[in-house]
This record gives structure tokens, C-alpha cells and sequence, in this order.
């Protein structure tokens, strides 16, 4: 019986060896990132995080669930998350769980444009005459052509860019309850 249990023992430890060997070779093979804060913080207006639609305005950090599905009604949840994906318009909604607040968009095509007038496709030298040069970056080391400038704090707009033109744009209001 001390046989087995010895075998099951070693067993277990080669496991656990090979699992952490794995996790290691994982997390050293993985690029870095590097994080630019700006030195001073672009403060974002409220109107910052209004887009316009032909059918009403989408106000992120205060439209509800059934304003925005009003506005976009075919459509669908992604699984059993709180993210609303319409047909057809290449942008992703996320709502809070109780509330059913919109908290962030995604926006994956030209046909949305900021308050300020950016949309996906535009250069980056248009985004900094729009937004200014107060951003932080974030980059992969081993992916020059793409990175993200973030304006603003805990509210925020997200630019992903990708060889040099906004790729994606994602806002980010939190709502206080």
C-alpha cells in the first residue's frame, strides 16, 4: 500500500513540476509591454462620450438597454454576458448586470464618429489635432505597427492604432451608483 501511495505522490509532483515548468516558458516567451503616461491627463466633457446616430443620440455612462436597443433593435447578447452586439453595424455594447446602463462601445468601423469628429480610419495626426498630445501609450515590444493611445482617466476613449490609423475605438464610462 506505501508502494502506491509513493507512485501516486510522484506522480502528482511530476505534474505539478511540468505544469509549472509550462507557466514559466508561457509567461517569459511572452512580449513586454510598454506603458507612456502623459504628463498631464486630458480631462474628458460628458459630451465626450456622446455618439450620434441617425435614429438618437448614445450616450455611454447613462443610455439604458432599452434606449440603445430602440435605436439599434435587431440584435443580439453575446452567450450569457451583458454585451449587445446589433446587426450589422461592426460596434459591440457593454451594459452593466443590475442596472442595464451602458458602460463601453466598441466601435470597429468609419461609420461612427467620436463627438469630436474621429472615426476608425482616420491618421493619427488627425486624432492629436482632436484630442491633444496629453495620451498614454501602451505597447507591445515586439509590435511596432500597432499600439493604443488612451485619453482621459477612470472615463475614457481608447484608439487602438494599427499602422499608423485608428483601427478601433472603444469608450469607457463608468456610472456611479
Amino acid at each position: 500500500m506505501f508502494r502506491v501511495l509513493k507512485k501516486e505522490y510522484i506522480t502528482i509532483a511530476v505534474v505539478i513540476i511540468i505544469t509549472a515548468v509550462i507557466g514559466l516558458i508561457v509567461r517569459f516567451s511572452q512580449p513586454g509591454i510598454e506603458i507612456v503616461y502623459p504628463e498631464k491627463e486630458t480631462v474628458l466633457a460628458a459630451e465626450d462620450f456622446v455618439i450620434e446616430t441617425d435614429e438618437g443620440d448614445i450616450i455611454i455612462g447613462d443610455s439604458s438597454w432599452d434606449q440603445v436597443t430602440a435605436i439599434f433593435p435587431d440584435g443580439e447578447m453575446l452567450g450569457l454576458s451583458t454585451i449587445y452586439r446589433p446587426a450589422g453595424s461592426y460596434c459591440l455594447f457593454q451594459f452593466t448586470e443590475d442596472e442595464n446602463i451602458l458602460t463601453r462601445m466598441h466601435i470597429d468601423t468609419d461609420y461612427f464618429t467620436t463627438s469630436r469628429g474621429v472615426k476608425v480610419g482616420d491618421p493619427v495626426s488627425a486624432l492629436e489635432k482632436q484630442y491633444g498630445p496629453d495620451y498614454a501609450t501602451v505597447k507591445s515590444k515586439d509590435r511596432t505597427d500597432y499600439f493604443e493611445m488612451i485619453y482621459g482617466g477612470e472615463n475614457n476613449i481608447v484608439f487602438q492604432i494599427q499602422n499608423n490609423k485608428v483601427a478601433k475605438i472603444i469608450l469607457q464610462h463608468e456610472i456611479s451608483l
